[in-house]
């Protein structure tokens, strides 16, 4: 897997809704097509344009040369509120695009994308970055007994921020339980804006007091950065313990009335509340 920036690509598609798009490898003359650019399981950022509606969207997407589609992974802007446009139907333009928010970084000497090692002592394993360095209000702890030792609800949705400074492959969550273990846990990934963004774990049983259970997600997620994204995590049982960020200057939230197993839409937090955004870290 590569994240790929190619001249000319381009091409046309039919789908319709928020499903990935299966691409006609219809390319104009001149210009390359998907399947041309990009190997699979490459990321590339795109642009869908409707031909004859107000419909489009600007995102990163992920390269499947079995099906020749791509999906849409993460949504930057479009016109349905920068979240997924569900495209009517009709002739989709599909091409490879620098989106702006992404020159607006480089022009600010923010770059997103990784710099080739050169020189030195290769580390075993190769120059790959791992986000087992990444916590919850980048914050994480030194002892067993840090945090607020918090009582879940069962309608209740848990957030924090997590910074993520690089490009990486997130496989999961390392929730911090607390002192007891109860009942089952399920944990997901929001973007700044609070949209879930389909990585949600399995509904697993909690285990192990005062330490930190790795929760793999549904699916693994290439996350983009610098960007700030949202832990969530929610309980199905009050007998459960979870550890609690006490103090910062982070985002750190609920929302209520959710149901256990469901995550929606969550206003993401700008300011810091005390003892309900979980202690956890990437993977």
């Amino acid at each position: 897997m590569a994240h790929i920036v190619a001249d000319r690509v381009a091409d046309t598609s039919s789908t319709t809704g928020t499903s990935a798009f299966a691409l006609d490898n219809a390319e104009p003359t001149g210009y390359q097509n998907f399947d041309d650019a990009c190997a699979d399981a490459d990321t590339i950022y795109y642009a869908a344009q409707h031909r004859t509606l107000d419909q489009w969207e600007v995102g990163l997407g992920t390269y499947n040369s079995g099906t020749n589609t791509l999906t849409r992974t993460t949504v930057l802007a479009s016109s349905n509120s920068n979240s997924a446009v569900t495209f009517s139907a009709g002739i989709k333009d599909v091409l490879g695009v620098v989106p702006a928010s992404i020159l607006a970084r480089l022009v600010t000497g923010v770059f997103t994308s990784s710099i080739a090692a050169s020189g030195g002592i290769a580390a075993a394993g190769g120059f790959a970055i791992s986000p087992r360095g990444l916590h919850t209000g980048n914050q994480t702890i030194t002892q067993t007994s840090d945090g607020n030792d918090t009582t879940p609800s069962v309608t209740e949705t848990y957030i924090c921020e997590v910074y993520v400074p690089y490009n990486c492959t997130i496989t999961g969550v390392a929730l911090f339980n607390g002192s007891a273990v109860a009942g089952n846990v399920t944990v997901t990934l929001a973007n700044s804006s609070g949209v879930p963004i389909g990585t949600q774990s399995a509904s697993t049983a909690q285990s192990g007091t005062d330490a930190f259970q790795l929760i793999p997600l549904g699916a693994t997620y290439a996350a983009v950065g610098p960007a700030t994204y949202l832990v969530l995590v929610q309980f199905n049982n009050t007998g459960a313990r979870f550890n609690t960020h006490i103090a910062g200057a982070f985002g750190a939230s609920k929302k209520t009335g959710e149901v256990y197993g469901t995550f929606t839409t969550v206003t993401a937090p700008t300011t810091f509340t005390t003892a309900v955004g979980p202690i956890a870290s990437l993977y």
